[in-house]
């Protein structure tokens, strides 16, 4: 399968779905540092990784090609920043 890069960014989405099918998460890139509040990589409902409410700029975070049924990116309703996200279809 090919590796998908999705961008979302954090400030105006209320929640982003990057895939409704199985996938295979593979990373996380912050392009622009995330601040003021946590958020979250949830399967479906089930929050799987809470990320800090300050990411800075530039990191990296493998995530070894953790299985998702249903990947999400929800942000809080003050959270800001951009992500990319590095994900594959199972």
């Amino acid at each position: 399968m090919a590796v998908q890069v999705t961008t979302v960014d954090l400030a105006t989405d209320a929640g982003t779905e990057i895939t409704a099918q199985p996938a295979k998460l593979l990373g996380l890139h912050m392009t622009t540092a995330s601040a003021t509040a946590a958020w979250m990589v949830k399967d479906g409902t089930s929050t799987r990784i809470t990320m800090p409410a300050v990411v800075a700029v530039n990191t990296n975070i493998n995530c070894y090609g953790a299985f998702f049924n249903n990947l999400k990116i929800i942000p809080s309703a003050t959270t800001t920043g951009v992500v990319v996200v590095f994900w594959e279809n199972v």
